[in-house]
């Protein structure tokens, strides 16, 4: 009974949040159809969003800190927060569904014909495919990436050495490649979207997430019903991790992360709803914080081992949990049991994934994923997030003031241009990131929460390498933050209300990289000022909800 009486607030809430939708999508088709919804509309929903949501966590009893609503209403607001965050990320509904073409192209071809493939052949194979069903003059017209040196070349490169690609196939996986080629071909809503889509930066996953992808991308070929079904993996993937986020930290928090990671702007998912195992590594990251709280040491560590295999970058994560496990040793002269269990975790979860990966494609993978990186890392892209991104950007280097249409490759002066600002300011890079090290060493020495120190490393993250913008969906763990105290729970609030404020300047419609350049500043102040709070306030804050805590230390519940 008690049940039922919970769960109907929060479910008149998401009906709620479902009529508002429906209304804003009703109004941009009459008022402004020739706008595309994203943009003004969505911004305006994510920052409403957001600012209801952190008025209705300064609705508290001063003293207390207790709600000053009454339940029913209090969980009628959070679901229909929720609705509303969920919405901003799906763009209000505006997304390619029931797949992403553009993502479903590169992971789906990409991981079925990896061993043939590699990370350098996507696309010069796809253009001799689509020659060979299709026509040469259709395809050597365009321009096409070359993944060995990240430039964009004319297609006829490509077309001159057929066997150059062919000769990694054998006879049967080549026509079964030319017919995938051939359905996303005739599948693609347009010629400039297909052409568009082959200067793009090829496939990237590590080999451990493409012992998944080959598994799940060879069961059937290329089809809308393929495309569909591999597609509802990343909806169930992100339902575990929002259920995990509910079940170690409870409502309050999962309707805080929740806003958190729909209305960010950085980790929108319009690039990547409808792809195909894009979420599998913050499930695996979600999971580990989750399982740290409950105290689940073990299956913590296997977790975030998981979510740096499939996506390398989530091993920064684990910055202040070493210089909190390194202080307490030096405190105590012994290494605290969670420790213990959660880098037995991490062993048990690397070596798994390594051993797999290795086994399937062989020591070559690593060899040419580390090839691989090491050319991509240093081509930049517009939705680039995180330090270097905003030291490398200059207003008077952007895009808009150095493309150039005519050339093979239109960016190839921008890209020059944003080396030179990295360079001449390599100085700044390396005090930032000094300071930062400081900053999460002081912050472990005040800390006794693993799972706490994982979610300020987000910084490290921000500091250390530059994301994709999407990539940024990770804030979700400062968002989980609000389980330490009311100040942690409105700055990330505030720090997306800012993004979305910032978001709102009509001059960054034209100037994309811009865009992200203030962004970056939003989210490596955000991830600085939070492991900055648990520098100096750690040992004062309270939990604000009631569900339980383990002491690292000692392993009792308080």
């Amino acid at each position: 009974m008690t049940r039922t009486v919970r769960s109907a607030p929060i479910l008149v809430g998401l009906g709620g949040a479902a009529v508002v939708v429906w209304g804003l999508r009703a109004a941009q088709h009459r008022l402004s159809p020739d706008f595309p919804i994203e943009g003004v509309w969505v911004n305006f929903t994510g920052l409403a969003t957001t600012v209801l949501a952190l008025a209705a966590s300064l609705a508290t009893r001063p003293r207390t800190g207790r709600p000053s609503l009454r339940p029913d209403v209090a969980a009628a607001i959070g679901g229909a927060l929720a609705g509303l965050a969920l919405a901003v990320w799906a763009n209000l509904g505006t997304v390619q569904l029931p797949y992403h073409r553009w993502e479903q192209f590169h992971y789906f071809l990409g991981a079925k014909y990896f061993p043939e493939l590699g990370y350098t052949r996507l696309y010069q194979c796809t253009a001799i495919a689509e020659a060979e069903r299709f026509g040469r003059a259709g395809v050597a017209r365009r321009a096409i990436r070359d993944l060995t040196t990240d430039t964009l070349v004319p297609a006829t490169t490509a077309l001159d050495d057929p066997e150059g690609c062919r000769r990694h196939f054998s006879p049967a996986r080549w026509r079964a490649f030319t017919d995938d080629v051939a359905w996303f071909v005739r599948d693609c809503p347009s010629t400039d979207y297909w052409e568009r889509m082959q200067g793009d930066h090829g496939f990237n996953p590590p080999p451990p997430w493409t012992v998944s992808g080959y598994l799940l991308a060879s069961l059937a070929p290329a089809s809308a019903a393929t495309q569909s079904t591999l597609a509802a993996i990343d909806p169930l993937l992100l339902t575990v991790a929002f259920a995990l986020v509910g079940w170690a930290f409870g409502a309050h928090v999962l309707v805080v992360a929740l806003v958190v990671f729909g209305c960010n702007f950085p980790g929108k998912g319009v690039w990547t709803i409808g792809g195909f195992l894009r979420q599998d590594w913050l499930c695996a990251t979600i999971a580990s914080v989750c399982l740290a709280r409950r105290g689940r040491w073990l299956p913590a560590g296997v977790a975030l081992a998981t979510a740096a295999a499939l996506r390398i970058f989530p091993a920064f994560l684990l910055a202040m949990p070493a210089a909190l496990a390194w202080r307490r040793w030096r405190r105590t002269g012994r290494v605290a049991r969670a420790d213990r269990r959660f880098a037995a975790g991490l062993v048990l979860g690397a070596a798994f994934w390594f051993g797999t990966a290795t086994a399937l494609f062989g020591w070559s993978g690593w060899r040419d994923f580390a090839a691989h990186m090491a050319l991509h890392r240093n081509a930049p892209l517009a939705n680039d997030v995180g330090l270097r991104a905003l030291l490398s950007q200059t207003v008077e280097g952007r895009l808009a003031g150095t493309q150039d249409d005519r050339a093979v490759d239109p960016f190839q002066a921008w890209k020059a241009a944003r080396k030179a600002s990295f360079a001449a300011r390599q100085a700044a890079y390396w005090v930032v990131v000094v300071a930062t090290s400081a900053l999460l060493v002081a912050g472990a020495g005040r800390m006794r929460r693993l799972w706490a120190a994982l979610a300020c490393s987000v910084v490290a993250v921000s500091v250390l390498i530059d994301l994709a913008s999407y990539y940024y969906a990770v804030v979700v763990l400062l968002g989980v933050l609000a389980a330490k105290g009311r100040t942690l729970e409105r700055l990330a609030l505030g720090a997306v209300i800012v993004e979305r404020m910032v978001n709102a300047w009509p001059w960054l419609d034209a100037n994309p990289d811009i865009r992200y350049l203030a962004q970056s500043w939003i989210v490596v102040g955000w991830g600085i000022a939070a492991a900055g709070w648990g520098a100096g306030g750690w040992a004062s804050i309270r939990s604000s909800t009631g569900a339980s805590t383990t002491d690292v230390r000692s392993g009792s519940k308080r």
